[in-house]
């Protein structure tokens, strides 16, 4: 049985593989299918009850979030955040801010705004992370 948190881990696992160019290259694959694939993927998943995952820190994510050939990368990012933000608001929100992934996703949220077209991820990052700065 998939779950919540297979999902969530494969995902991440296959967004960190789509920021790494070269391995794309030797495999004629278009990254593009991918993308559309997992955002539609990510698009449907629902907000989970409980809290699936627990970070120390938000430095990991910062490379994603300001990943900005592929939306998926940084909308992978923005859920996880989000995710765990609304959960455990009391220990995650400080860190957003301290760790500078507040500025960052404030940033990112102007820019997908601008850039946000029909089916594309950019329009569901605008959503969450408003989510997330809706919290303070």
């Amino acid at each position: 049985m998939v779950t919540y948190i297979n999902l969530f881990v494969s995902v991440g696992i296959m967004v960190h593989l789509l920021i790494e160019e070269p391995l794309w290259k030797p495999l004629n694959t278009k990254r593009h299918l991918v993308d559309v694939a997992v955002t539609e993927a990510i698009t449907k998943w629902e907000k989970p009850k409980s809290e699936m995952v627990a970070y120390r820190s938000f430095h990991p994510f910062l490379a994603l979030l300001r990943y900005s050939e592929l939306a998926v990368v940084a909308l992978w990012a923005v859920w996880a955040i989000h995710h765990v933000c609304s959960i455990n608001k009391k220990r995650y929100c400080p860190m957003l801010k301290e760790e500078g992934c507040y500025d960052i996703m404030t940033n990112l949220h102007v820019q997908a705004t601008s850039l946000r077209h029909e089916g594309d991820g950019h329009g569901y990052i605008t959503k969450i992370i408003q989510s997330v700065l809706d919290l303070y």
